[in-house]
């Protein structure tokens, strides 16, 4: 099954882009070894990709703001994450990607990943359904702890690191398998195409819920998110494992 017009307007302005964060990230890998601060050079790396996405944005929508935090006085707009993660893009680790909303009437219609180095995108729109690249993607169907892979990742301060840690050792006490690849929308999209099992956020932004609602249940998924006195915990899997890990992270943490 083909894109929707839309995806394919967004997959083909980010493609033409490509070359350019190629360029870039080669340019950034060499400096790590390097004497050279390279923090002014990979600020105008993420400028001109930010003006260049606001731009073919603009285009399709003119009458669209472009945010990057949600605001309560609009209704339609481009929600974006230009770099995420900046630290995994600034070390040139290649977990980081182009995050792009589009709501109607504060509803989130579309949501895409695009990932340069990998050349992946990741498309999710609640009439059509999910896509990586042009083949359609489900979560996985693994039901045993000792098969599943669980993601997490920690927007951090003082408490979230506390339950982190007690989360991790939980997870290791019962033989799950953890990997962690800096970046939040990296996590959810090898979730929504099965190279993962569950993904565990803590304290994620309202924004990434509402995106990740997406991103779950146009997949066929779960999720739930358990509320602490001063953290929230998300948690998205196959309707299996996320089962047992939200039962798991609930008695751990009371």
């Amino acid at each position: 099954m083909s894109y929707t017009p839309l995806a394919n307007v967004l997959k083909r302005n980010l493609r033409d882009l490509r070359k350019y964060i190629i360029r870039d990230y080669n340019e950034i890998e060499e400096l790590q070894s390097s004497v050279k601060d390279s923090k002014i050079f990979i600020q105008k790396s993420q400028n001109k990709i930010e003006a260049e996405v606001i731009s073919f944005l603009t285009k399709i929508k003119p009458n669209f703001k472009i945010i990057k935090d949600l605001e309560i006085d609009i209704q339609d707009f481009w929600l974006i994450n230009i770099i995420d993660s900046n630290l995994n893009f600034a070390r040139a680790n290649e977990n980081f990607g182009i995050n792009i909303s589009l709501f109607e009437k504060n509803l989130i219609i579309t949501n895409l990943f695009y990932n340069p180095l990998k050349d992946e995108v990741f498309y999710y729109e609640k009439v059509t359904g999910a896509f990586k690249n042009e083949t359609r993607i489900r979560v996985s169907n693994k039901k045993k702890k000792e098969e599943s892979l669980i993601s997490i990742f920690n927007y951090k301060d003082d408490s979230s690191l506390i339950y982190e840690g007690i989360i991790k050792k939980k997870f290791s006490e019962n033989n799950f398998s953890l990997i962690e690849s800096g970046s939040c929308y990296s996590d959810l999209s090898n979730l929504s195409c099965g190279k993962v099992d569950c993904c565990v956020i803590i304290n994620p932004p309202k924004k990434l819920i509402i995106e990740a609602g997406l991103i779950i249940n146009s997949t066929g998924g779960d999720f739930k998110a358990i509320e602490l006195k001063d953290t929230k915990i998300f948690i998205a899997g196959n309707k299996f494992v996320d089962k047992i890990v939200t039962e798991m992270v609930e008695k751990s943490l009371n």
